[in-house]
């Protein structure tokens, strides 16, 4: 797997041509593996980048274990393939749990141990005893305090890429991009208060234990207040740890808080830029300036802390002129980024502002109003000027751009050998 074959997992049709073939050899001795420890129930946390694969694995565990329930959990769980009932009707799933699953997950088990229907199961899709897709109504959200710190004593931190732990102090996101689905699948933003993420570290400090943490969250700078709240108690507590994430190119990432955070052990943020155009920051909704952005990198540079950039390439309604403004940007402020994520092209994704309101955006849609596929079977805008080949084109250019750059490691090729040891890289944590 890598950022560079992401269709070929999360596209069914690529994946089945593609990536089947190579994985099946591998799956039965897994499938048995599994099934040597009988287990009651089999779960699997899905992701637009594993349905495919997690679909094959159930439908495996179904013709060797009849009866054995399977669940599905995750973001990828209640996409739109799913609610269609095709799982179901291959046989693959039982329950799927639909948005958060720490309560709903605890019921769904109990249910299924003592042979109760899924029925009233809140925050569930499942299908009655008619043959019917019933979806239940959803949970209330987690209050993030009230979850308890998770124990990693049973994983082998060195089987894993990371030498890292992961940590989460928010769910949801304070903004509404157009081209994301987060603050759509979350609700709302909630954050943990900092004396609960730093009792989690303080009993995370055990023995040969990672004491990097990756925070897994869309935004570690959503609340301000909590943020500059943990940095302190970090430093009070000698906590010595080292950590980084995602955030917004924020005004208020002043370099009073982001000394802060570098004193506390922050090694890289990895910000949203997404373009060097206002009128494309505009479209997307980031609610912040280029000229804000461009200080706010600076100004993490110059606090001691990597800057990270993602990219999004081929936005709508992102002209020549937008996509050189970007180049323009990026070549300004070179010297102080480290990884720039260029990701692929820009795609619609299910559950955004692009894909419920094309036109808004001018893409071209079919007779309904749903997005209707272009060349290579991919979204255009409506009068054909942003299409794949313009944005494949694009990506590529950007690409050129930085291979020019020895200084600056770009995702997802990943490093050169030499760029290794200079830049602090959470994919390849040693």
């Amino acid at each position: 797997w890598s950022y560079s074959n992401f269709r070929d997992w999360a596209n069914e049709e690529e994946f089945s041509v593609k990536t089947l073939p190579v994985l099946m050899p591998k799956i039965p001795p897994l499938v048995d593996e599994v099934l040597n420890w009988q287990p009651d129930i089999v779960g699997f946390s899905l992701y637009d980048t594993s349905i495919n694969c997690g679909r094959v694995f159930a439908l495996e565990f179904k013709k060797h274990r009849p009866g054995l329930p399977v669940v599905y959990g995750g973001p990828g769980a209640g996409v739109w393939n799913l609610r269609k009932g095709r799982d179901f009707e291959r046989g693959a799933v039982d329950v799927v749990v639909v948005g958060e699953g720490e309560s709903t997950g605890l019921e769904v088990v109990e249910r299924l141990k003592q042979g109760q229907a899924m029925s009233g199961c809140l925050g569930t899709l499942h299908m009655n005893d008619q043959g019917e897709i019933k979806q239940e109504l959803p949970r209330s959200n987690t209050h993030l305090n009230d979850l308890p710190v998770p124990y990693f004593g049973d994983f082998n931190f060195h089987d894993y890429r990371h030498f890292a732990l992961p940590i989460m102090m928010s769910r949801g996101c304070v903004a509404k991009c157009t081209f994301c689905s987060e603050t759509r699948f979350w609700n709302k933003f909630r954050y943990r208060e900092a004396d609960h993420v730093i009792r989690e570290m303080t009993e995370n400090r055990q023995e040969d234990w990672p004491t990097h943490y990756l925070v897994a969250d869309s935004l570690l700078n959503g609340n301000f207040r909590v943020l500059g709240d943990l940095a302190r108690q970090v430093i009070e507590k000698d906590l010595r740890i080292t950590w980084g994430g995602y955030a917004r190119l924020d005004r208020r990432m002043t370099p009073e808080l982001l000394s802060a955070l570098h004193r506390s052990g922050c090694q890289y943020l990895s910000y949203g830029l997404e373009t060097g155009s206002q009128a494309v920051m505009d479209a997307m909704e980031k609610h912040t300036t280029v000229e804000v952005s461009k200080q706010v990198i600076r100004d993490t540079f110059l606090a001691g802390i990597e800057v990270h950039l993602n990219i999004v390439v081929g936005f709508p309604t992102e002209t020549e002129e937008d996509f050189q403004q970007t180049l323009d940007f990026l070549t300004e402020c070179r010297d102080w980024i480290s990884i720039v994520n260029t990701g692929e092209t820009c795609g619609i994704a299910a559950n955004t502002p692009l894909w419920d309101d094309p036109h808004r955006f001018f893409i071209a849609t079919d007779v309904a109003g749903r997005v209707k596929p272009g060349i290579r079977g991919e979204w255009e805008s409506q009068d054909g000027a942003n299409n794949a080949d313009v944005r494949h084109d694009r990506l590529h250019r950007l690409r050129s751009l930085l291979d020019q750059w020895s200084e600056i490691i770009w995702f997802p090729r990943g490093p050169r050998p030499n760029q290794m040891a200079r830049r602090h890289i959470p994919e390849f944590h040693p």
